[in-house]
C-alpha cells in the first residue's frame, strides 16, 4: 500500500469536514461551491450552471449564517473558565511557546477548541528540532491525517499530508509548494518517521526522501507521539461532528430559499404576456410591453393577458422556511453568547442541556488530548509524565448569585447554625470571588461584618 493511500474512514468523513468548513465560513464560501450545495433547478437544466439565469438564481438565494456564530458562541462558553494546566519546571517554556508555528499555550487551546467544534477532530504531533532542543507540538487539521493504524488503544501509525515551501530549482528566490507525506510509525518496536514525495520521473510513484529515528537520551521512542483529539474521545477513528445537523439544516434552508426567491421574482417580474384570437402574429403582436406601449389589434375578438404564478405554493414554501429556521434556532447555542438575552440561567440550562452535554464531551476530550501530547513531551525530556496535569473546566454557564440565598446563608452563619465554608463555597460557585476557601475565611468576616467563628 502506498504512503498516500487514505484510510476508508478518511474518505467517508472528508466531504463532511469540507461541508462544515464551508458552512462555518459563510454565504460566500457556500455560493462559491455552486451546484455542490445548490443544484440547477429543473426549469434551468438546459441552460446550465454558467448561465446568467442560474447565477441570478444563486444570487437571490439566502444562506443563514448559523454555523459560524454557533462555533464562536460555544467557544466563548468553553473559554469562560479555562482549563487548569500544571507543567514540570522543565516544560514551563511551553506556556509561552508551545507549537512549531509560535502559538503559546492559550493560543493552542483556542485553536484546538475551534477545530474540534468545527469538524470534531484535531491532531497534535510532538517533535523536536532536527538539531535537538526542546520538544514542541506540531498541529494538523483533520484533513491532514489521511491514514492511521492502532493496536488496541495504542497508535502504531499516523500518516500526514503536508505542503512545504522550498526554493525552486531554477530560481532560488521563487518558492514552490511541494506535496509530501510524513509517515510516523512503530517499526520493529521503535518510533520511525519516513518522508515521501512524488517521484520526479513518475508522479504516480512515491519516493522515500528521508528516514529518521527520533531518540530520547540516545534511545528510540517506543510510542508514536501523536494525540488525535475527537469530540468525544482520543480514539483514532473520526468522531461525531458537533454541528453537522446545524450545517445540514442551514444548507437545506439555502436551497429552499433559492426556490422561494425565484418564485417571488417570477410572481413580481417574470410574467409572460399572451394574445388569443384573430390577429396577425407578425404584424399585430407587440415586441415590447410596459406603460409607454400601446397594443393595437385589428380585430375585436382578441383576448390578451399574462401568465402568472398562482396557488398556495409560495405560502407553503414560506412556512417551510419558517420551520427550518426554528429547527436551526433549537439546534444552535448562539443565544447562549447573546448578552441581551433576558432568560434566567436555569432556563438556559434546560433549553440547551443537550448542547451543554456536547460541550462537556469536547472539553474532556480536548483536555485529555492536550495532556497526552504534553506527557509525550515530558517523556522526551526525561520528566515524569504524571507531573503533567490538565483539568478541564466544565462550567459553561454562569450561575447568577441569588441575594435571598446569600442572606439566608449569612444569617445561618451569624447564628452559628452552619459553617462559614458553605457560604464561601456558594459565593465561589457564583463567581463572587476566586479565592480558596481558606483565603476567603481569613478576609470575608471583616468585609461582611460578621463573626469569624474563631473561639
Amino acid at each position: 500500500m502506498p504512503a498516500n493511500e487514505p484510510h476508508p474512514k478518511y474518505d467517508e468523513f472528508l466531504p463532511l469536514w469540507e461541508r462544515l468548513r464551508d458552512a462555518a465560513a459563510g454565504e460566500d464560501a457556500v455560493k462559491d461551491k455552486g451546484t455542490l450545495y445548490l443544484p440547477v433547478p429543473p426549469g434551468l437544466k438546459n441552460k446550465g450552471e454558467k448561465s446568467p439565469e442560474y447565477k441570478n438564481y444563486k444570487i437571490r438565494a439566502k444562506y443563514p449564517e448559523s454555523v459560524g456564530p454557533a462555533i464562536e458562541g460555544m467557544a466563548g462558553l468553553m473559554s469562560r473558565k479555562e482549563m487548569e494546566i500544571k507543567l514540570p519546571e522543565a516544560m514551563k517554556y511551553m506556556e509561552k511557546l508551545a507549537t512549531s508555528d509560535g502559538l503559546d499555550m492559550a493560543g493552542l487551546i483556542n485553536r484546538i477548541r475551534h477545530e474540534v467544534l468545527t469538524v470534531g477532530r484535531y491532531v497534535l504531533l510532538v517533535d523536536v528540532q532536527e538539531n535537538g532542543g526542546n520538544p514542541y507540538i506540531a498541529t494538523y487539521p483533520a484533513e491532514s491525517l489521511i491514514n492511521w493504524r492502532s493496536d488496541g488503544d495504542k497508535l502504531t501509525m499516523a500518516v500526514f499530508f503536508e505542503q512545504v515551501n522550498e526554493p525552486g530549482p531554477d530560481d532560488p528566490y521563487v518558492m514552490q509548494e511541494i506535496d509530501q507525506w510524513r509517515v510516523c510509525l512503530l517499526q520493529e518496536g521503535q518510533y520511525t518517521v519516513n518522508v515521501y514525495r512524488k517521484d520526479s520521473e513518475d508522479e504516480n510513484r512515491l519516493k522515500l526522501m528521508s528516514t529518521t529515528v527520533p531518540k530520547r537520551k540516545g534511545e528510540p521512542l517506543d510510542f508514536v507521539p501523536v494525540a488525535i483529539i475527537g469530540s468525544r474521545d482520543l480514539l483514532p477513528d473520526p468522531d461525531a461532528i458537533p454541528l453537522l445537523s446545524i450545517a445540514n439544516k442551514s444548507l437545506h434552508y439555502y436551497r429552499q430559499y433559492a426556490d422561494y426567491a425565484l418564485h417571488l421574482f417570477m410572481a413580481a417580474n417574470g410574467t409572460t404576456p399572451y394574445a388569443i384570437g384573430d390577429y396577425d402574429v407578425d404584424k399585430d403582436a407587440p415586441q415590447e410591453i410596459g406603460p409607454a406601449t400601446i397594443w393595437a389589434f385589428g380585430s375585436a375578438n382578441v383576448k390578451v393577458g399574462f401568465i402568472e404564478i398562482s396557488g398556495n405554493g409560495i405560502q407553503a414554501q414560506k412556512e417551510e422556511l419558517d420551520n427550518i429556521s426554528q429547527e436551526i434556532a433549537y439546534a444552535t447555542v448562539k443565544v447562549l453568547g447573546d448578552k441581551r438575552a433576558a432568560e434566567a440561567t436555569e432556563t438556559l440550562r434546560l433549553r440547551f442541556q443537550s448542547q451543554t452535554a456536547t460541550l462537556a464531551s469536547i472539553a474532556k476530550a480536548k483536555a485529555s488530548g492536550l495532556r497526552q501530547a504534553l506527557q509525550f513531551a515530558a517523556s522526551w525530556l526525561g520528566v515524569d509524565p504524571d507531573k503533567v496535569e490538565v483539568d478541564p473546566s466544565l462550567e459553561f454557564i454562569r450561575e447568577l448569585p441569588d441575594p435571598q440565598v446569600i442572606n439566608v446563608l449569612m444569617n445561618g452563619v451569624e447564628r452559628g447554625l452552619m459553617p462559614h465554608d458553605i457560604l464561601a463555597e456558594y459565593m465561589k460557585q457564583t463567581e463572587m470571588h476566586d479565592m480558596s476557601i481558606e483565603e476567603f475565611l481569613k478576609l470575608a468576616p471583616a468585609a461582611l461584618a460578621m463573626d469569624s467563628g474563631d473561639e
